[in-house]
């Protein structure tokens, strides 16, 4: 899983510059979408450089608004646990596969 720390970004959005500009991704924009790349299809390039930045943490869809900003990013609920238990999960498996290691060259002998 792809995890890069650029802190929360959480927030509504007018476009993909804008959330680029807003959370100083320009140099990650540059590595996903090309150097010279243009802003179309807002909520999939979003949602594209989140997950760049750490996938499935975030979600960006569009919301009915008079206002400008009508792309949303929120982070994931309950992200924090997810990732504990994904790593507690993680820990478990490899002292499975250890004892399991351990076991069979018991079992050779």
């Amino acid at each position: 899983m792809n995890t890069i720390d650029f802190g929360n970004l959480e927030g509504r959005y007018t476009s993909t510059y804008g959330f680029v500009g807003q959370n100083e991704l320009e140099k990650q924009a540059e590595i996903t979408f090309g150097k010279d790349w243009e802003a179309e299809f807002d909520d999939e390039q979003i949602q594209e450089l989140c997950d760049f930045i750490c996938e499935g943490r975030y979600l960006v869809y569009g919301i009915e608004t008079s206002d400008d900003e009508d792309i949303v990013v929120r982070e994931v609920d309950n992200w924090e646990e997810f990732i504990r238990i994904s790593k507690d999960l993680e820990c478990a498996r490899i002292e499975n596969e250890r004892l399991r290691s351990e076991l069979d060259a018991k079992n050779v002998c």
